[in-house]
């Protein structure tokens, strides 16, 4: 089990911090002192992988900045929450402190959200490091994995070209322009050619600050570049995030596009896109494909007895249980409310019947439980079913499927009919 630490001895600053914390996917843990921090990470079980801690507790008398060696030595990323008008300047990057937040911005609190979400994101974000220079590659490996990436260092390009071929997933690339083998510049190229912009983030470091380096880089298919003799931490951290996220928007909205919000199953516009060319690759090749149609038969009184958060869940659980139920070549869509079709390649007709009869009693034997109502949803199924023809269009397969699942809904009985 993962968790937050917090450490802080204000109770007006617990409440709002807390509140945030409690509503991430993963347990907060509070201690008043450093002491009782020190003991909670040594005995609790789970993982804790970051800490927030009232900027309060690290100052002396003095004023200067301290830090138990019992949290240092965790090397944990630490979140600074301070109150106005203190310092920051410097802090990030030392101490193991990778973000300081002030609580009186009127936006602190989706501030720490969107923190705590990135450092655990990351640690399921591949990144490679190449730079010949072991003194620089260190010290950008060790400023990533603060921020939890898993960092692969290499000193070559030719193994950071092997390290993504073993890796496909990796999210992030920083090359040095000034190698051996090619520059860093030519690797982007190179790079470019197996990954778009929107796939991998590449960004360039160098030495030198001459106007025609960043240009280079950035022309050559970098995202980013950064100067090595005037790398702050804060600045990393933030360009890198920025540069991180924006992929993942990109991704999120391609993902939109193509896929049911509620399921995450294929939407209408992807089934119609994709199943025309399915249709005419098997007229073309004498394939047998099979349009099937699956409505919820009894949606309209499920909205009324239940509401629309509940049948949601319901619908979300059905999708679930149809996506494991067919093969992954096939195409499972949800194509309205209440209504799933299917697009199955060499699926005999001879067979549906059976297949589809036995599935229909299954899900009405085994009621959909509603966890937080502590009670269950029947789900009345119905289906129809209708192969291609010649001269066959999407719109006309599905079409005849829809009708055939229509006289389903009007006569009742068979729960399947096939056109």
């Amino acid at each position: 089990m993962e968790y937050i630490l917090y450490i802080s001895d204000s109770t007006t600053e617990v409440h709002p911090v807390e509140s945030v914390l409690e509503s991430l996917p993963f347990s907060c843990v509070t201690a008043s002192s450093f002491d009782e921090g020190c003991r909670i990470i040594n005995t609790q079980k789970g993982v804790c992988f970051a800490v927030v801690i009232s900027h309060a507790l690290t100052k002396d008398f003095a004023g200067n900045f301290i830090l138990p060696e019992c949290i240092k030595k965790q090397s944990l990323p630490i979140i600074l929450y301070q109150i106005p008008d203190t310092p920051t300047a410097g802090v990030i990057g030392k101490n193991n402190i990778v973000a300081s937040i002030t609580i009186e911005d009127e936006n602190h609190q989706e501030l720490l959200k969107t923190t705590i979400e990135e450092l655990q994101r990351n640690m399921h974000t591949k990144a490679i490091v190449v730079d010949d220079d072991p003194f620089f590659r260190k010290l950008i490996c060790d400023m990533l994995r603060l921020k939890l990436y898993d960092v692969i260092g290499v000193s070559v390009p030719s193994e950071a070209i092997a390290a993504l071929e073993e890796y496909p997933d990796t999210k992030l690339l920083i090359t040095d322009y000034s190698m051996k083998e090619m520059n860093g510049c030519e690797l982007t190229r190179h790079i470019r050619k197996m990954y778009g912009r929107e796939e991998l983030v590449i960004v360039g470091i160098s030495a030198y600050s001459d106007s025609d380096t960043p240009g280079n880089f950035i022309k050559s298919g970098a995202n980013d570049f950064l100067v090595k003799q005037s790398l702050f931490a804060e600045e990393f951290y933030c360009r890198i995030s920025m540069a991180i996220a924006n992929i993942h928007y990109i991704s999120r909205i391609r993902n939109n596009a193509t896929h049911d919000e509620l399921t995450g199953l294929y939407n209408r516009a992807y089934f119609f896109e994709t199943g025309q060319t399915l249709v005419s690759n098997s007229i073309r090749n004498h394939i047998t494909l099979l349009c099937v149609t699956i409505g919820v038969a009894n949606y309209s009184y499920l909205l009324q007895e239940f509401g629309t958060a509940s049948v949601d869940f319901a619908i979300y659980r059905l999708g679930e249980k149809l996506n494991a139920r067919f093969r992954s070549s096939d195409i499972l869509a949800r194509i309205s409310q209440n209504t799933f079709a299917l697009l199955a390649v060499n699926f005999q007709q001879s067979s549906i019947e059976s297949v589809f009869s036995k599935y229909i009693r299954s899900m009405e034997n085994e009621p959909i439980h509603l966890p937080q109502q502590g009670e269950k949803i029947t789900l009345r199924l119905k289906i129809g079913a209708a192969r291609v023809e010649e001269a066959d269009t999407i719109q006309i397969l599905l079409a005849r499927s829809q009708r055939a699942l229509s006289t389903a809904h009007e006569t009742g009985n068979p729960s399947l009919i096939i056109h």
